[in-house]
């Protein structure tokens, strides 16, 4: 009987070992890809959270909050008119209720809140008296779309949520998030909000958008939310003598 040539056999196994190697390799390759895939996945899940995690973040950071002072610049747009008006001043916000929004030159005017009435101030021109005009809260459009800032309102309670793409409202902030919110109640002042969220929490411009289409913008700078010192007499302000009074509150 002719003996089996020696050399066959290893050779024979070389291939197979050749070919099960390049399997398990494959095989390895697959499951690493599909490894990282998921790694990948998670990941981007973590740092993208969802509205309404954005909207609680919002809503924790300024609760812990009990006063605000910041400068801000604002963008009236007047949809009728086609027109723009912008003015700036620094506001300070303390809860419960409280804001004092002070303008700037040439504006001066003045608004301020207790927390249940509103004063609106403006200055007469060419010598003649100002006016002022007060009214509820509940009736004005600025205290309500900014009552998380004074702490008379739960976001999550009052809006239903969406994020909405940060670069197609030109807010081109590493790591910005534009938040959409809408009353869950049909609000008289305005239809919707948009929250211009940096640092995951904290906001630095507010859009309100009424019914006919208006825009009111609030941009703020110089943030200032430690050691602040505000008391309550800071928001007890008096006209000057010979100022005109409206009253519009119920």
């Amino acid at each position: 009987m002719t003996a089996r040539s020696p050399s066959a056999s290893p050779r024979f196994t070389s291939r197979r070992v050749v070919r099960s190697l390049a399997f398990v390799s494959v095989a390895l390759a697959a499951l690493v890809a599909s490894a990282s895939s998921v790694v990948v996945s998670h990941s981007e899940a973590q740092q993208a959270p969802t509205a309404l995690q954005v909207a609680a973040r919002v809503q924790h950071f300024y609760d812990q909050v009990p006063v605000v002072r910041m400068r801000f610049f604002q963008t009236y747009y007047v949809k009728l008119h086609n027109r723009y008006e912008r003015s700036s001043g620094t506001v300070t916000f303390k809860k419960p209720g409280k804001m004092f929004w002070r303008y700037d030159a040439p504006n001066l005017k003045i608004l301020v809140s207790d927390g249940t009435h509103i004063q609106l101030f403006e200055p007469g021109s060419a010598g003649e008296p100002g006016q002022v005009v007060e009214t509820a809260v509940a009736d004005s459009e600025l205290p309500q779309a900014l009552s998380f800032l004074t702490g008379q309102g739960r976001l999550e309670e009052q809006y239903a949520f969406r994020l909405v793409d940060p670069r197609t409202q030109g807010f081109d902030v590493p790591g910005g998030q534009v938040l959409e919110l809408r009353p869950r109640r049909t609000n008289p002042n305005y239809e919707r909000l948009l929250l211009y969220v940096t640092n995951g929490s904290m906001v630095v411009r507010v859009l309100v958008i009424a019914h006919d289409g208006n825009r009111n913008r609030f941009d703020f700078s110089h943030v200032e939310v430690a050691r602040v010192n505000a008391p309550d007499s800071d928001f007890v302000w008096h006209p000057p003598a010979g100022t005109r009074r409206v009253t519009t509150a119920n």
